[in-house]
């Protein structure tokens, strides 16, 4: 089974993208970073070569979805299998792709259409295994985040791949939609905490002795969320202004910069509606 590894980068701290690359080199084929126009792309080119990876520079940012086709294009173009994909701050397990290829191994692979796993939030110091404390198996889920998901060559090419208009933030949920409205199946392996990953600036807030998570995104982050959601809701035919309200609210209530949250939050509704997609060129 051939398996390529990419991992996006964009202004990455160095220590943290060498932890990365230390972490997944010795378990799949090849690694493609694809960096979108770093100010220390001479530092990330320098740290490629001491690892023997290949590196591909976009010259300037142009969105993580494009950065991701740029990948897939690679493993089309030399005929992997899977490729994994990951964030620039992951880091893998040591077990990640071995758990993944024996879940592959075990079920009709040409139905997988991308296999995720138990995520540790290095910020909060949780994972997501307390809530399948039942089981060591697999489940199918829903959606899933792109940083440690594995995905099918042939199904990705199938799908078109990456939302190349929504440039960041909802791309993963979109290529969620696009395979399992294409009949294929998103994959959970349980077996271990398999990736320690940063959500943002994930932190608790303790609220009338209630536990709140909040993610504590910039304000571009809103615009772009709020944006890509209700675009998402024309594309798929679904109702998703539910969860841009609710995400709106946790912020108003929970999280700092309140007025520019909200007023990022109304300009991707308004930019939504009006079927805007792209690079934010507006001043938020």
């Amino acid at each position: 089974m051939k398996i390529l590894a990419g991992i996006v980068t964009y202004n990455p701290d160095l220590k943290k993208l060498e932890k990365n690359l230390q972490a997944i080199i010795k378990q799949v084929n090849m690694v493609l970073i694809v960096d979108n126009g770093s100010e220390n792309f001479a530092e990330i080119k320098s740290l490629s070569e001491n690892y023997g990876n290949e590196i591909l520079s976009l010259e300037k940012n142009l969105g993580i979805a494009y950065a991701l086709n740029e990948i897939l294009k690679k493993a089309i173009r030399e005929k992997y299998d899977w490729f994994l994909t990951l964030d620039q701050d992951s880091v893998s397990s040591k077990t990640l792709i071995a758990d993944y290829i024996e879940e592959i191994m075990s079920k009709n692979k040409t139905e997988i259409g991308a296999m995720t796993c138990v995520i540790r939030d290095s910020n909060i110091h949780a994972n997501e295994r307390q809530m399948f404390m039942d089981s060591t198996e697999s489940i199918e889920v829903e959606e899933c985040i792109t940083s440690g998901c594995l995905c099918n060559t042939n199904a990705f090419q199938k799908i078109k791949g990456f939302d190349n208009s929504l440039f960041i933030d909802c791309v993963d949920n979109d290529v969620c939609l696009n395979l399992r409205k294409n009949n294929y199946k998103i994959i959970k392996v349980l077996k271990h905490v398999n990736l320690y990953h940063e959500m943002g600036e994930a932190r608790f807030k303790n609220i009338l002795g209630k536990k709140v998570l909040t993610y504590n995104e910039k304000p571009f982050r809103h615009y772009y969320i709020s944006r890509n959601w209700i675009l998402l809701s024309r594309k798929y035919n679904q109702h998703f202004l539910g969860r841009v309200i609710r995400i709106w609210l946790k912020s108003v209530l929970f999280e700092p910069n309140r007025i520019k949250m909200s007023k990022a939050t109304f300009w991707g509704i308004f930019d939504g509606l009006h079927n805007k997609s792209g690079k934010l060129d507006r001043r938020i």
